[in-house]
């Protein structure tokens, strides 16, 4: 009996196998990363792909960080631009498409959109994209967004965005030009003539462009 009670006191065969096969699968666990981890040392592999000339390396590991981290603005921003580049436009607007789908207030998308959209002479989708984000405080965007709404004829939406435009760069000439075409196009031609003075005064235009504000305003009885 005492030699069965000390058999009894002794670990099961499986319980030593649990306890052996325990360390590694612990191991292997502390070395499991998660997937921002994993994004972020791809991230780190891009600019050295793309240095080498791996193009297609760069586009893979771009491709993984997008899905393994779909809000990474900065690696669907390179995707899309890399695709761009190589003319994949389709493939360029998709991305960018998903990344407005999971951050609608990120502008760098919709900037990035409206400018593929331009070029496939798409003034309307352009201006939609754009417009979700009327008072988005960038040169660049209030610019594109002035020129799409005057291409498919919305000159409210277009005044708005040149007024942010003067407000961002008031020293800007072709700003106060701009909305002087927009509120002339709208027949507000009192605030016309203040903003085509107002251009002329700052001097920055075109000798073109003075003399065309210059004969609007005498046109319009200044």
């Amino acid at each position: 009996s005492d030699e069965l009670v000390a058999e009894a006191q002794k670990p099961s065969t499986s319980e030593n196998t649990a306890k052996i096969d325990s360390k590694p699968s612990l191991s292997i666990a502390r070395k499991q990363l998660s997937p921002e981890q994993l994004a972020a040392q791809k991230m780190s592999q891009v600019d050295k792909a793309m240095m080498e000339g791996e193009g297609q390396k760069a586009e893979q590991l771009l491709q993984d960080v997008v899905l393994l981290t779909p809000m990474n603005t900065e690696a669907r921003k390179q995707l899309a631009a890399l695709w761009f580049a190589q003319g994949q436009l389709q493939g360029a607007l998709n991305v960018l498409n998903q990344g407005v789908a999971v951050m609608p207030d990120f502008a760098d998308f919709r900037l990035m959109k409206a400018k593929i959209l331009l070029q496939q002479n798409n003034a309307q989708g352009a201006y939609q994209s754009l417009m979700a984000l009327p008072r988005h405080p960038q040169i660049e965007y209030q610019s594109l967004l002035a020129q799409a709404a005057q291409q498919v004829g919305e000159l409210s939406a277009s005044i708005n965005a040149y007024r942010q435009l003067v407000l961002l760069q008031p020293s800007k000439g072709k700003w106060h030009l701009g909305l002087a075409i927009a509120l002339d196009r709208s027949s507000q031609f009192g605030e016309a003539i203040k903003a085509y003075r107002e251009a002329i005064a700052l001097g920055d235009i075109s000798p073109q462009s003075r003399q065309f504000a210059q004969q609007r305003m005498t046109e319009l009885g200044d």
